[in-house]
């Protein structure tokens, strides 16, 4: 990911609404992401975080109490609230579910209203938040600890944990935009609405990117708006293609849900995107333009602009268009190499395609694909255990390329496209990548051999990645804590387990070792250039022949999990 703006949340003094909370002694970190090399240990962030806004709970200590701040933000997706109604930033961390702040409407929607935070929730968030930090290019906002609380309140009838989630503050497009329905209480000390974003407005330069721009204290405010609302058009067609080219829905996309260094946040519905979840036009329509609201957020950011900074009606306008031209231009790009990854090109050679005639009608075939194939799914269970979804569309994929190997080692089905020029289409860009490969020493049948292991892995998912299925396996973890028959370490594990899981199936290979196995012990690559696989594990790293990989499975139960995954592929390794 790019590097992240230098500005902290704090520096928006403006959008912060003080409050008090009190300690909550009655608390236990279940959670810590050791991903993120914190300085400080769980019990320094449980002491600075674990703190709720009194509401009759046991277990709080009066005395002790510590200042908070509520974010004033805008936009849609927030009904009449004033921003984030059950959060509180400390200047360092940013806590979800710490109660009902001074943001929240009177008639705010009951999820919202109690300003508490369930424990499946936390870690549903938790777990995508690692996920699409693999998966997309921007990633998201991400957990660094979740704090079980001692109590225990109803959502329709059902009893739930309640629990705090620490995160790593954000500053969102929201944030320099107007809560138009939000009407401050009678009493209320802080400014209106429209005062909050003059101010952060003037601010906003500090916070965009600038991606392959220079940016110095010679060129202009308005230059600097558009340069920086451009990159961040941008990032956003990069993070949103890839997740339509992944399958990755978002689901509750906002101004407030966004990131202005382009990435997501509150993931409390993201899953995978199939027929079995979505099942008519209107969802899939849904799903393909759910860059939506992101969008609209830089026509409103360029709005304001306009009102609160002097810049001209026609400025404003135009700043904005150049943003939407370059998210159209880079969104197009962006999602037909994820599509050509799916399909087994490397990023690395459809990159040096993208100006030419084949890479455009290759393009144009893989989205007809796509849509004829759906997001239909079909259950996999491997002989060592591996269980998931395959993508239908995989079928298509391996028997347009079997029809490109032209000879009798091909596993694949044979292609049944009703239009027989699409296999020329698909022939000619296979052809030019092959002459791409020789170039860099990489032979066709290494190249071959590469595709048919990207596109089964990138075809298939986990069935944890999917919400009944994720659902499920946090509320039975729910319920072994409260049974007290889960290790301590429980929670940790099953967390970073499932993220750990999405990486073959979401990371895409940046270079021409194409990644076969991971896992937190073992690492198997299959690499191109010499046509070897390279095994890599605490111990030791080996270079090896397939024959030895599987000599070396029967001793070892990782490789030979490895090897049933792909198991209709290895003869082309014979």
């Amino acid at each position: 990911m790019e590097a992240p703006c230098t500005k902290p949340l704090s520096y928006l003094n403006e959008l912060l609404i003080p409050f008090e909370a009190n300690r909550l002694e009655c608390a236990s970190v279940i959670f810590f992401n050791s991903e993120l090399n914190l300085t400080e240990t769980a019990d320094e962030v449980s002491e600075a975080c674990a703190y709720i806004i009194p509401d009759n709970i046991v277990g709080l200590t009066a005395p002790d109490k510590k200042v908070f701040f509520a974010e004033r933000y805008g936009g849609d997706g927030i009904l009449r609230n004033g921003g984030g109604g059950r959060g509180g930033y400390d200047g360092k961390y940013s806590i979800k579910g710490i109660g009902t702040n001074k943001l929240v409407a009177d008639c705010s929607d009951p999820s919202h209203a109690d300003g508490k935070l369930r424990l499946l929730d936390a870690i549903y968030e938790a777990i995508w938040g690692e996920i699409i930090n693999i998966a997309l290019p921007y990633g998201a906002t991400r957990t660094l600890a979740i704090i079980l609380t001692s109590e225990k309140y109803l959502i329709d009838e059902e009893l739930h944990n309640r629990a705090l989630s620490v995160r790593e503050p954000t500053v969102r497009p929201a944030h320099f935009m107007r809560a138009l329905m939000y009407k401050e209480k009678k009493g209320s000390l802080f400014e209106k609405d429209f005062k909050r974003v003059e101010a952060a407005i003037k601010k906003l330069v500090d916070f965009l990117p600038y991606d392959e721009f220079k940016v110095d204290d010679a060129v202009s405010r308005n230059v600097r708006l558009s340069r920086g609302l451009t990159s961040l058009s941008k990032r956003y067609a990069r993070q949103f293609a890839y997740a339509r080219a992944k399958r990755i829905v978002h689901r509750t996309v906002s101004a407030s849900n966004v990131a202005i260094e382009g990435g997501w946040l509150d993931l409390t519905r993201t899953t995978i995107f199939t027929d079995d979840l979505f099942k008519d036009k209107f969802d899939f329509d849904s799903f393909a333009m759910e860059f939506t609201p992101a969008v609209q957020s830089l026509r409103h950011i360029s709005f304001y602009c306009y009102k609160y900074l002097g810049i001209s009606k026609d400025d404003s306008s135009e700043i904005f268009r150049s943003a939407a031209y370059e998210f159209s231009k880079e969104y197009s790009l962006s999602l037909s190499i994820g599509l050509m990854a799916q399909a087994g090109f490397s990023v690395l050679f459809t990159s040096k395609l993208c100006e030419t005639d084949q890479f455009s009608r290759m393009s144009t075939l893989l989205r007809k694909v796509m849509e004829q194939n759906g997001y239909g799914v079909r259950e996999v269970k491997t002989s060592e255990g591996w269980e998931g979804f395959e993508f239908n569309v995989a079928r298509t994929l391996k028997a347009m390329l079997s029809f490109c190997m032209g000879n009798n080692e091909k596993p694949g089905d044979s292609y049944d496209g009703q239009n027989p020029s699409h296999l020329d289409i698909y022939k000619v860009f296979f052809e030019s990548v092959c002459a791409l490969a020789i170039t860099i020493g990489i032979a066709e049948k290494s190249l071959i051999r590469g595709m048919w292991i990207s596109i089964t892995k990138f075809t298939r998912t986990p069935k944890l990645l999917h919400q009944k299925y994720l659902d499920a396996a946090i509320n039975d973890l729910s319920e072994s804590l409260d049974k007290n028959t889960l290790k301590k370490e429980g929670v940790q594990e099953f967390i970073n387990n499932v993220a750990s899981s999405a990486t073959l199936s979401l990371q895409y290979d940046e270079s021409y070792d194409v990644v076969v196995w991971q896992s937190s012990s073992l690492k198997i690559i299959y690499s191109m250039p010499i046509d070897k696989f390279v095994l890599s594990s605490v111990a030791e790293t080996k270079v090896l022949k397939f024959a030895d990989l599987k000599v070396m499975s029967s001793n070892n139960p990782e490789i030979k999990s490895a090897l049933s995954f792909y198991q209709d592929i290895w003869s082309l390794f014979l």
